[in-house]
C-alpha cells in the first residue's frame, strides 16, 4: 500500500483517492490509526487525498492515540520550520492546532510550546 502511495502514477493515486473517499468510517479510522505512527504511510496518503480528507484522517489519528500522535506531529512541524518547507501534512497539523478539538489543540500546543512557541500563540 505504501509503495502505491509513494510511487504511484497519477491514475493509481486517483484510484486510491476514490477508494479512500468511498471507505466506511471504520475503515478510515483504522487507516488513520496506522498513519498516526507511520510517517511513510502518512506521507503517502497525503499524496493521494485532498486537504479535507487529510484533515479528517489526522483528526481521527489524533483521537485514536493523542499522546502517540501529538509528539510525532509536533516533530514534523519543528522539522518543517527548520527546513523552511511545509507540505500537506504540516498544513493539516497546523489546521488541527488552530481548529481542532480542545484536547487535540492542547496536546499539540504542549508538545510545541518549548521549541516552537510561535506556532502556539
Amino acid at each position: 500500500m505504501i509503495r502505491v502511495f509513494e510511487n504511484g502514477t497519477a491514475d493509481e493515486l486517483l484510484e486510491a483517492r476514490t477508494a479512500i473517499a468511498s471507505s466506511s468510517a471504520g475503515i478510515l479510522y483504522r487507516l488513520a490509526a496506522r498513519m498516526a505512527l507511520n510517517p511513510r504511510l502518512l506521507d503517502g496518503v497525503a499524496r493521494a487525498v485532498d486537504a479535507e480528507m487529510l484533515h479528517r484522517l489526522l483528526l481521527d489519528a489524533a483521537q485514536y492515540d493523542l499522546w502517540g500522535f501529538a509528539p510525532l506531529a509536533a516533530e514534523r512541524l519543528r522539522r518543517s520550520g527548520d527546513d523552511g518547507s511545509s507540505g500537506p501534512v504540516e498544513q493539516a497539523v497546523l489546521r488541527l492546532l488552530r481548529e481542532g478539538p480542545p484536547e487535540v489543540r492542547g496536546a499539540l500546543a504542549q508538545q510545541l510550546g518549548r521549541d516552537r512557541p510561535d506556532l502556539v500563540a
